[in-house]
């Protein structure tokens, strides 16, 4: 918990009965905030966007199924017919992001020229 210099709570016993917290924060109580802030979100962006792992980075099955947005079973499927890259050891399947990205990448669909007019034919 972040201790903040000049608390003060007060209690109004009216019909609504609020009550009103005054804070004073110093710009070091702001830092240390933005540090915990920081310090607790950090873990759960790399979860999602896969940031802050190399690209070497070894993936397991779940991981890959959340890397890909695709079901497990779409990933037990394709290495069965080994039709993605993937390294066995023992009873465990693993996968390289470099190497899952580029699988991905021999697929991927190239855009269309843009259209630049109609040509008459003489």
């Amino acid at each position: 918990m972040i201790p903040f210099a000049g608390n003060r709570w007060t209690y109004d016993n009216q019909q609504d009965a609020t009550m009103k917290l005054e804070l004073t924060i110093t710009e070091e109580n702001i830092h240390q905030i933005a540090d915990a802030i920081i310090e607790r979100l950090l873990p759960a962006l790399a979860r999602r966007t896969g940031a802050g792992q190399p690209d070497d980075a070894l993936m397991d099955v779940q991981e890959l199924a959340q890397y890909m947005k695709v079901d497990e079973s779409w990933i037990y499927a394709r290495t069965g017919q080994q039709r993605i890259p993937y390294i066995k050891k023992g009873k465990y399947l693993l996968f390289r992001r470099s190497e899952i990205d580029k699988w991905l990448q021999q697929d991927a669909v190239k855009p269309l020229a843009p259209f630049t007019g109609i040509r008459k034919c003489s």
